[in-house]
């Protein structure tokens, strides 16, 4: 199950519960004297007691309906802005009568009170009004995702018959009202996404009706409450993205006793300071769905009594810094598990082959560790992965043509370990990929032409390894490729002709190859360009014009080749990385360059270029941090307008035939050099 499903889950979990409760209420979550709590068949005793009993209860009634008309009222007031008009409504003229026709309030039958304020996604903004304490039946508060500031009111806590409160996705600010824990019929607090802090009162643990407890991403800090366990309702638990913390024992960052809550079913602690181990007895949580500590100080060894959590279906450990030791073999016992994220730990050895029963494991992610060895064949047998992550780690040996097997995968990482062979024929069966990282090891050989099957292919990083021959002309098939980085090879050869078939490219880096020839002209089609980088290679012949029509181009670096001609090309505006240096340009400076005005790096030093620079050539590219076009026969005088840029640190000129005098505000440029100095 995705996080997406889950959430769209939950939601509709809360919207039914929302209908049950409103559907289920009864006198007993009320006050014993309202008159909905009696009978409408209750004989007189006496005759004409009934007539007495009858008008007190209807007194009393009105007495309440008007408590609740004022905190309505009064809770209206708080509002500063209505920008959908939700309470419109909201009335003063004879509202005791009309209250539970106004919009988002629900009301008892036969009694008129208010047992539901439901205002979700309405743009509202102003405060909380304490007047909301008023409404003594309010079973649902639902106020989330809007623009509410100021503080949570403590007269919350008045509301004995609250079962749902939902102040999550507003600006609210302070501590968390201790007083809900007078609300002993609570069944959702969600408090989420606000700036809360302080700490999670510790009172809440008496709340054993409490199913879900939501006070993610604020600011709460101190320690979890032990208390929480005796929660033995909770199926819920989101405290994430906060600064929780906790310490090794006595008192655990994660509480121990939290094994007494055997319906929970999704704890979210992740994303805070907690400094713990990973306690053994959560284990014994056997409902439990999802797990996410990832984003703590957590150390020490995964518990193997994690293994037991059969329901399991989601954990993630990541980035939890600290721990140790191997994947457990008993995580083979989780058979529903769908997602296993354990990456950026110490934890080290050989992957284990229990993992190959896990038939639903969709995501499995064990990158930034310590594993070692040859990729274990037990994960090719899981055939449902859509997304496996195994860089950097310390990975040896050659790639098994066995993850041909792992047809559904999308996203393959394999980045920066010590993998050595030809890349096997069963990658380009992986037709399903939209992303592949093999780059930063040790491949050789050539890439094969069956690379063109993979037409759903996004990102394609190569680089740094040792693969030769040609870039296979099948890859111009790969219309959905908008990243190529085949840089730091020993690949040779031109660039295809059929790069043109590249229409969503974005990034092109072949820079450090052994590649010669003309840059093709079919290049200027990959209008989607920001970035050409074709450094450190062979390449011959002229720029052809054609790259002007690379609107998009930020980046084009085209160094230490054998390039030659004038650059009279239309370069984009978008431009802010030019480099050319240490090839055989001639010619005068480009007059498009006066375009770039997002330019930061102009570098044609090491050419043969000639003439003059204008005097106003690039004077309104303000942006320019380096300016080098050294070792050139530029002549003339140094422009002025080089003076005016005032974010300049580096400006070499040396080595060309300039005369006249050298501005004098040159001299605080940080890395001048004189363009008389040999």
């Amino acid at each position: 199950m995705s996080g997406t499903q889950m959430i769209g889950g939950m939601l509709i979990q809360m919207l039914w519960l929302s209908l049950a409760v409103l559907s289920t209420i009864t006198p007993i979550d009320g006050n014993p004297n309202d008159n909905s709590s009696y009978s409408c068949n209750v004989l007189p005793l006496v005759d004409g007691t009934f007539s007495v009993v009858k008008a007190r209860m209807l007194a009393q009634n009105d007495a309440f309906n008007k408590r609740d008309v004022e905190g309505l009222l009064a809770f209206r007031d708080g509002i500063t802005s209505d920008p959908m008009h939700s309470l419109s409504t909201w009335v003063s003229t004879n509202a005791e009568n009309y209250m539970c026709s106004w919009n988002s309030v629900f009301c008892r039958k036969n009694s008129n009170r208010v047992v539901a304020v439901i205002l979700p996604h309405m743009g509202l903004e102003g405060t909380i009004s304490p007047f909301i304490g008023a409404l003594s039946l309010l079973h649902i508060f639902n106020l989330t995702n809007n623009s509410f500031t100021g503080k949570i009111p403590l007269e919350l806590g008045q509301l004995k018959a609250l079962s749902i409160i939902d102040l999550s996705y507003n600006g609210l600010e302070g501590f968390i009202p201790k007083s809900l824990s007078n609300c002993s019929h609570l069944r959702w607090i969600k408090l989420s996404n606000n700036k809360l802090n302080g700490s999670i009162p510790a009172e809440y643990g008496g709340l054993s009706k409490l199913e879900h407890l939501g006070l993610s991403y604020n600011n709460l800090t101190g320690s979890i409450p032990n208390s929480l366990s005796n929660c033995t309702s909770l199926l819920g638990l989101s405290i994430g993205y906060n600064n929780l913390t906790g310490s090794i024992p006595p008192v655990l960052g994660i509480p121990s006793e939290l094994d007494r809550l055997d319906k929970l079913q999704r704890l979210y602690l992740q994303d805070n300071k907690i400094v713990s181990q990973i306690p053994p007895s959560l284990g014994n949580c056997s409902s439990l769905v999802v797990l996410f500590l990832f984003n703590n100080v957590l150390s020490g060894p995964i518990p193997p009594e994690l293994g037991k959590l059969k329901e399991l279906g989601q954990i993630s450990l990541f980035y939890t810094i600290n721990l140790t030791g191997h994947i457990p073999l008993e995580f083979g016992n989780c058979s529903n598990l769908e997602w296993l994220d354990i990456s950026g730990n110490q934890i080290k050895g050989p992957v284990p082959m229990s993992l190959s029963k896990l038939s639903l494991t969709s995501t499995l992610s064990l990158s930034n560790s310590l594993f070692e060895g040859s990729l274990p064949y037990a994960l090719f047998n899981m055939t449902q992965l859509t997304y496996l992550d195994l860089k950097e780690n310390k990975f040896i040996g050659s790639v098994p043509e066995e993850i041909g097997n792992l047809k559904k995968l999308v996203v393959l990482r394999l980045s920066i370990n010590q993998l050595t062979g030809n890349l096997p024929q069963g990658i380009y069966n992986l037709t399903n990929l939209e992303q592949l990282y093999l780059d930063t090891n040790n491949f050789n050989g050539e890439i094969s032409l069956a690379m063109g099957e993979m037409q759903v292919l996004e990102t394609l990083y190569i680089h740094d390894n040792n693969l030769t021959g040609p870039i296979p002309q099948s890859i111009g098939q790969l219309k959905n490729l908008y990243e190529l980085a085949f840089y730091s090879n020993k690949f040779s050869g031109g660039i295809p002709q059929s790069i043109d078939g590249l229409i969503s490219l974005q990034i092109l880096d072949l820079s450090d190859n052994q590649l010669t020839g003309e840059i093709p002209q079919s290049l200027g089609k990959c209008n989607h360009l920001t970035d050409l980088i074709l450094s450190k290679n062979h390449f011959s012949g002229i720029i052809p014009a054609t790259l002007g029509n690379c609107a998009a181009l930020k980046r084009l670096k085209l160094s230490n080749n054998a390039f030659h001609g004038d650059l009279e090309i239309e370069f984009s505006s978008s431009m802010e990385v030019l480099s050319a240096h240490s090839n055989n340009f001639s010619g005068t400076l480009p007059a498009s360059l006066d375009n770039c005005r997002q330019l930061k790096l102009l570098d044609f030093s090491k050419n043969r270029l000639t003439g003059e620079i204008p005097s106003d050539l690039l004077a309104n590219c303000l942006e320019l941090r380096v300016i080098s076009l050294g070792s050139n026969q530029l002549k003339g005088n140094i422009p002025l307008w080089i003076s005016n840029l005032s974010r300049l640190q580096v400006l070499d000129l040396s080595n060309n035939k300039f005369s006249g005098k050298i501005p004098s505000a040159l001299e605080d440029v940080l890395g001048f050099k004189n363009p008389q100095s040999s």
